[in-house]
């Protein structure tokens, strides 16, 4: 191996090295919040919470949507006014956070019960996560990582203590441990602002939403479509599947997720990859391809590793139903492994293709899996449901290949401006 191409693999790993780091300290804190919150709550009482978790992850996607990836790619154009940017992305998204809080106190204040409790918290916290996420998306578009890895540490050593507290105390319960999580948030947030000296502003918001309004409505849709139904259609199949076959589910889900959210900070930075090679349509193509197959063997070496993970480990680790939730395990992996390996197609018709590609691709292929997941779900019960989600990830990951594929030929990505 030539010299040359030894330096470029050394660079490239200890670029992605620190944000594996630090999105297994993101992901980490709602894992931890949602394992302990089991561990201390009835089931019913934990769908409750997972419900609100989802909530925060549903809007906090948006904010990232709008707000974070447009950041991202802004700080990496030539030229930049980096220190400008940061200080607009960070009061676009805490103004967001104040809009979301307001809507999800006043349902909180109108539910009322458990429900209602939890989503007060989460309406105090959300300003705050949604700022301390787009401070994140920052870091990744100076390309300095290791500001997100200070970042996220910050959450989750503020958010171990106190969650240590409350057990020792003895007053460990839902409410009080997302209360833990969310000290986290606000601590993370406040020390972002204060010791980056990123001052929230929403002074250039007119040509902000001038020249990148319309790629921001692209990627909210993006999100909406691919997320937004996949949610309504999961917690739909709680009101079809029996209870117990639906906490299966939702158990092996989470004993996935790990992978699933380390893969975000690699994914950060290749966005901000493709947008700088987006004049050179091969290496765009060179660049997708090589992280998609990275993305689908890391699927395949965890998913066999919690397929043949022994189930008192399961247990010890999730709790006693994971004796259910190890059926669906393997499956729901396999699924992963052609969704991980479809995520850079994805990402290069964010950077080379128009918003109306984009949204149209992602409407088609998670209405399928919607549709085709509740049928069967209705017909065959969770089986039917992880069996018919692997065959339309494989259908899916042909669909968004062929179309960045396309994208990246030279006469078909000529003209298009990247981020």
């Amino acid at each position: 191996m030539a010299a040359g191409s030894v330096e470029v693999m050394v660079r490239r790993t200890r670029q992605v090295t620190p944000a594996l780091f630090d999105q297994v300290l993101s992901s980490g804190t709602q894992f931890l919040a949602a394992v302990l919150i089991a561990r201390v709550s009835s089931a019913s009482l934990f769908g409750v919470a997972s419900a609100v978790l989802l909530v925060q992850g549903l809007v906090l996607g948006t904010v990232r949507a709008l707000v974070g990836d447009i950041v991202l790619l802004r700080c990496r154009r030539p030229g930049a006014a980096v220190q400008h940017e940061a200080s607009l992305g960070v009061g676009m998204a805490g103004s967001l956070g104040l809009a979301y809080a307001g809507l999800l106190g006043l349902v909180g204040l109108v539910a009322g019960g458990d429900l209602g409790r939890l989503l007060l918290v989460l309406a105090v916290v959300m300003p705050f996560g949604a700022s301390q996420d787009v401070l994140r998306s920052i870091a990744y578009g100076r390309q300095r990582v290791m500001d997100a890895v200070w970042l996220d540490s910050t959450w989750l050593i503020v958010q171990v203590a106190t969650s240590v507290v409350l057990f020792v105390t003895d007053r460990a319960t839902a409410t009080t441990l997302l209360l833990a999580w969310g000290a986290g948030a606000v601590a993370s947030a406040l020390a972002g602002v204060v010791v980056g000296r990123v001052l929230p502003s929403l002074r250039g918001v007119r040509s902000w939403l001038r020249h990148d309004g319309r790629r921001s409505v692209g990627f909210l849709a993006d999100y909406l479509v691919s997320t937004g139904v996949i949610i309504v259609a999961d917690l739909a199949l709680g009101l079809i599947l029996p209870l117990a076959e639906y906490g299966a589910l939702r158990l092996a889900r989470l004993g996935i997720s790990p992978l699933v959210n380390l893969i975000a900070g690699v994914r950060s930075l290749m966005l901000g990859r493709l947008a700088e090679s987006a004049g050179s349509p091969r290496t765009v193509r060179r660049v997708a391809v090589s992280v998609g197959r990275m993305f689908a063997l890391a699927m395949v070496m965890y998913g066999l590793l919690l397929t043949l993970m022994p189930v008192w480990v399961g247990e010890a680790l999730f709790g006693s139903a994971w004796d259910g939730a190890s059926a669906y395990v393997g499956v729901l992996a396999l699924g992963e492994v052609f969704n991980f390996s479809l995520i850079p197609a994805v990402d290069v018709v964010r950077v080379l293709g128009t918003p109306r590609q984009l949204v149209r691709t992602r409407m088609w292929t998670a209405g399928v899996l919607v549709v085709v997941s509740l049928a069967f779900g209705a017909l065959y019960g969770a089986e039917g449901v992880v069996w018919a989600s692997l065959a339309v990830r494989v259908v899916s990951a042909y669909v968004w290949w062929s179309l960045a594929m396309r994208l990246t030929r030279s006469d078909a990505a000529e003209g298009v401006p990247a981020g």
